[in-house]
């Protein structure tokens, strides 16, 4: 499979108190893992000139509060890895999950690691496609989508004209989603999406909440919710292009940051969309 998305259980060994900003550091795991299986890849993925072919979740699972997340042993937490080219998604597959190890630490916490999902079927975060695989169930079905409903999980933002976005605007969600398709799929949309998009797609509902993100000394706003986009015009080519770039955010993710935990995104299915609390496009 040319996409893939990997959940990674963890159960503390111990009670611990710990950052709930893991994002960071679940990602230099993940470089760990591959650079013991192949270092010239590695090196690759450290490229920060290049799109990165992958994207990876904060620690999920425990709630935090004040910045912070209490871990038990009696709760288990997960991580998420995407893989967005073949290369990157052969390694994981056939050499970093056959050999990973035992344990994890973050900062003051030891976990261990209880086998990864990778279906659907085992985990709602959890899958593999291809891209073939995500144009075709788009662009041939009979239906065309009237609204799209996105559930950003992560704090997300755009970086735009030298400062941080945070709404996600039509232009900004999918010209991101566009630069990566692009740039990792064999075959690639054209870039007339994009005026469709500024031209006949608006917000039409939205439950957002502002969120506070820190990288170090940094410190921007980003926001977290749920977002239903409407079309205001029927091209049947057109919004079915849309749609197979908003299945492909699930692997993808959203914005600035998503190698560190930013940007988690998942489309919704109708039937999802209409049992969201207090939301119904």
């Amino acid at each position: 499979m040319m996409l893939l998305s990997v959940v990674f259980p963890l159960r503390p060994r111990q009670e611990a108190v710990i950052p709930a900003d893991q994002g960071r550091a679940l990602a230099a795991e993940f470089l760990r893992w591959v650079q013991a299986c192949d270092p010239a890849l590695s090196a690759a993925l450290h490229d920060a000139n290049a799109p990165r072919p992958y994207t990876v979740s904060g620690l999920r699972g425990a709630s935090p509060h004040n910045g912070q997340v209490r871990l038990r042993p009696d709760r288990p937490v997960w991580w998420r890895l995407t893989t967005l080219t073949p290369a990157l998604s052969q390694v994981v597959r056939e050499r970093v999950l056959p050999s990973l190890p035992p344990t994890v630490t973050l900062g003051e916490a030891v976990f261990e690691r209880l086998p990864p999902l990778l279906t659907a079927a085992e985990h709602p975060w959890a899958g593999q496609t291809t891209y073939e695989e995500l144009a075709a169930g788009a662009l041939l079905q009979a239906r065309r989508p009237r609204r799209l409903t996105l559930h950003f999980a992560s704090p997300t933002t755009f970086h735009s004209r030298e400062r941080h976005q945070p709404f996600p605007l039509p232009e900004l969600v999918f010209r991101q989603w566009l630069e990566k398709w692009n740039a990792f799929a064999p075959a690639a949309f054209p870039p007339g999406v994009l005026t469709f998009v500024e031209e006949a797609l608006a917000v039409s509902h939205y439950r957002l909440e502002s969120r506070v993100v820190r990288f170090g000394e940094a410190l921007f706003i980003g926001f977290s919710g749920h977002c239903t986009y409407r079309f205001l015009s029927h091209d049947a080519y057109w919004q079915r292009v849309v749609q197979a770039l908003a299945q492909y955010a699930f692997f993808c993710g959203t914005g600035a940051k998503t190698v560190f935990g930013l940007g988690q995104t998942r489309l919704l299915a109708p039937a999802e969309t209409s049992s969201v609390s207090g939301f119904s496009p």
